[in-house]
């Protein structure tokens, strides 16, 4: 309940613009790697065959806390919803003026229809296999953070078996 309630502050704070950015630079390379760790376990556990194509170093101006969450909910939901044996697939680009990073992961039971619906709060595909670790919050609350730090952040089906998060990060001046 209190993580819930968390969430739901932390939502509408980012509605009102109450929560306040504390920018700061980071490597996202390195951010990437740390929150990975936290469900390294669990996807050998599943036996997943994870990819990452990242750079070296890859340095931003941002909210570390909100890309800290925004990083581990992606990364937690493709753990969660990749089949065993199934595949994680992760990048950082630099393009232009943007970044773009990208979180993939295979997937059952999830069609193109269901992709409008994956930022609805308390959205669940399947409400009978609901359990209270997951309360359908998590990618609305990514949401409100990737605006809140002008990250574009959508969803796509690059094939009928795969599910594609793609952030666009705006890349500003770091001195």
């Amino acid at each position: 309940m209190e993580v819930l309630v968390a969430i739901l502050l932390e939502i509408v704070r980012g509605e009102r613009n109450t929560s306040i950015l504390e920018m700061g630079k980071i490597d996202l390379c390195v951010y990437f790697r740390t929150s990975w760790k936290l469900y390294e376990t669990q996807a050998q556990a599943k036996d997943l065959k994870v990819t990452f194509n990242l750079p070296g170093q890859f340095w931003l101006e941002t909210d570390p806390r909100f890309l800290r969450l925004i990083l581990n909910n992606l990364l937690s939901n493709a753990v969660e919803y990749a089949p065993a044996g199934g595949t994680i697939q992760a990048s950082i680009q630099q393009s232009g003026k943007q970044s773009v990073i990208s979180i993939q992961n295979s997937a059952q039971d999830v069609n193109p229809e269901d992709l409008s619906h994956f930022f609805e709060r308390f959205w669940r595909k399947d409400k009978v296999r609901g359990n209270s670790e997951h309360m359908g919050l998590g990618l609305s609350l990514t949401q409100m953070l990737c605006q809140r730090l002008q990250i574009h952040l959508t969803v796509s089906m690059p094939k009928p078996d795969l599910v594609c998060f793609w952030l666009t990060v705006p890349l500003f001046p770091t001195a």
